[in-house]
């Protein structure tokens, strides 16, 4: 995998970067070698603010403004391995936040677009991603429940067929909200009632 590549940044990065992948990552059971590179490769204190770089690599999330966090690194392995992600893949990732995630994927994936709702943040990941070098990344300002906002539906190859994405997502999201009677409903309060329909 040839744009994986070692990006350390500052003393000790490097080496606790490996500690957390061989401690957090590959001792809870996380096999995929591409993965585990791509762990190892993305330098995790990039993307968390300043106050928080002691906590880095730490087995824990961080937080990261806008009432938001970055995930615990074995949840970012994990969720990742179970996408059992081909390198000819585009991702379409909701909730960006600081553009961690999307670096991994966009290791792994041909594509990552990543949404985030909360445009300061959105505005940071795009901007470290680049200043990083993350050129398969791409980040919008918007509502996830919608989509790809460039694309009015995200296409996702289901074993040569292709279907929209967004309107499976878009007729759980309505089934639920019809379900929770809740006016106020957002995808987000309903994200493991969506998973689970899955």
């Amino acid at each position: 995998m040839s744009d994986i590549r070692d990006q350390k940044g500052g003393s000790g990065y490097g080496e606790l970067r490996r500690e957390m992948v061989e401690r957090q990552i590959r001792r809870r059971g996380v096999r995929d070698p591409l993965l585990i590179r791509a762990m190892e490769a993305v330098p995790r204190h990039e993307f968390v603010p300043v106050g928080a770089l002691h906590g880095a690599y730490a087995d824990t999330p961080l937080a990261i403004g806008e009432g938001q966090t970055i995930s615990q690194p074995y949840m970012v392995a994990a969720m990742t391995e179970a996408l059992e992600l081909t390198a000819s893949q585009r991702v379409l990732e909701i909730g960006a936040g600081s553009g961690y995630q999307a670096a991994i994927l966009s290791l792994l994936a041909q594509e990552v677009m990543a949404i985030e709702s909360r445009p300061l943040l959105a505005r940071a990941a795009r901007e470290r991603l680049a200043r990083l070098g993350y050129s398969k990344v791409s980040v919008e300002v918007a509502d996830g429940s919608q989509g790809w906002p460039a694309a009015a539906a995200v296409r996702c190859d289901f074993g040569g067929r292709w279907r929209s994405c967004r309107s499976r997502a878009a007729d759980r999201a309505a089934r639920a909200r019809r379900t929770t009677g809740d006016s106020d409903w957002h995808p987000r309060k309903s994200a493991t009632a969506l998973h689970s329909q899955n």
